[in-house]
């Protein structure tokens, strides 16, 4: 049996919510407490109910939560706005205190935004949506390349992020001019959702930490097509799903306007640190050879030997050591 445990309402204009909502919600653990609290677009609500804060941008179409900013502590919102008189039309906030950290004013409804992490030369997350400009998290212009404004995603084997748009999937960074990856709908036949051109669904599924992709067939509109990549990859990363605010954002991004997931670690960084555990075990476990090798289908089921396409080997070494990784034929 399910029961009301709090209710918020803001029933006055420039009071509490009202106004600031999106087309979308993101819920994130935004001050520590263990407690999910809920991103309601331009302000955040309590896990108690309570109001934390109200930025007064207004109401905007697309909204990315997560460590977008790993020299500051906690995690960012970045968001579009569409009123033309708010003080920001894109904006990067602290997602605890609303206190604005980047972003610019428009004068228009800006209804597309994105942030990633495009650019290797530039610590955390770029964002771009009004005007031709990709910013960087520390607010400075790095080029006029905009690329798609749509969804962010983990595809090729580098650890920066790619973007997607219309079943496509482009390497950009901002400063040179886009690369198409793979076209899942000319290729594929994939169908997007109607005006945002974006997925279905797109999570770490197979647990390679690169995200699939979710889409309809466009001709019949009766059958699910999961893509996953072909790319390898010299990274070492736990599933994404581990994470428990990206997890947590595979749920919400369906919620309405599809917003793509984010980590709540920065990868860059987080791999370094996996590196230096690894390091270590690495000592230990460098003179155990391989003694078995084993076989699994992306859903997991086990085959007798290695197939073409894409599948799982996990190597069972002699001390107990078991490795896996993700082969593609």
């Amino acid at each position: 049996e399910l029961k009301t445990r709090w209710l918020h309402e803001s029933k006055k204009a420039g009071v509490g919510a009202y106004g600031e909502g999106a087309h979308g919600l993101s819920v994130a653990d935004v001050d520590g407490d263990g407690y999910d609290e809920i991103v309601y677009g331009a302000c955040c609500i309590d896990h108690d109910g309570s109001l934390i804060y109200r930025t007064g941008f207004g109401h905007g179409d697309a909204m990315h939560v997560g460590d977008l900013n790993p020299d500051r502590p906690g995690l960012e919102v970045m968001m579009v706005h569409e009123e033309t008189d708010a003080a920001y039309g894109i904006e990067m906030r602290d997602a605890l205190t609303g206190d604005v950290i980047a972003g610019t004013f428009a004068g228009t409804d800006v209804g597309r935004g994105v942030c990633a992490d495009i650019n290797k030369d530039y610590r955390g997350c770029e964002f771009w949506g009004h005007g031709n400009s990709v910013y960087s998290a520390q607010n400075s212009i790095i080029g006029s390349k905009k690329p798609s404004a749509n969804f962010r995603s983990y595809w090729d084997g580098d650890i920066q992020e790619e973007v997607t748009e219309k079943g496509k999937i482009e390497k950009c960074d901002g400063v040179s001019s886009n690369k198409t990856l793979v076209d899942f709908a000319s290729k594929y036949g994939a169908g997007t959702n109607l005006i945002k051109a974006t997925p279905c669904l797109q999570a770490d599924l197979f647990g390679d930490w690169r995200e699939e992709q979710i889409y309809y067939d466009q001709a019949t509109k009766s059958k699910l097509l999961i893509f996953s990549t072909t790319s390898s990859t010299l990274y070492k990363v736990p599933c994404l799903m581990q994470d428990h605010h990206y997890r947590m954002a595979t749920v919400w991004q369906t919620s309405a306007y599809n917003q793509p997931p984010h980590l709540g670690y920065y990868l860059p960084d987080y791999i370094e640190y996996l590196k230096e555990q690894e390091a270590a075990l690495e000592q230990i476990h460098s003179a155990a050879p391989i003694v078995e090798k084993r076989y699994y289908d992306l859903t997991g089921r086990r085959i007798e030997a290695a197939e073409n396409g894409i599948f799982i080997q996990e190597n069972v070494h002699s001390d107990g050591h078991i490795s896996r990784l993700k082969v593609a034929l």
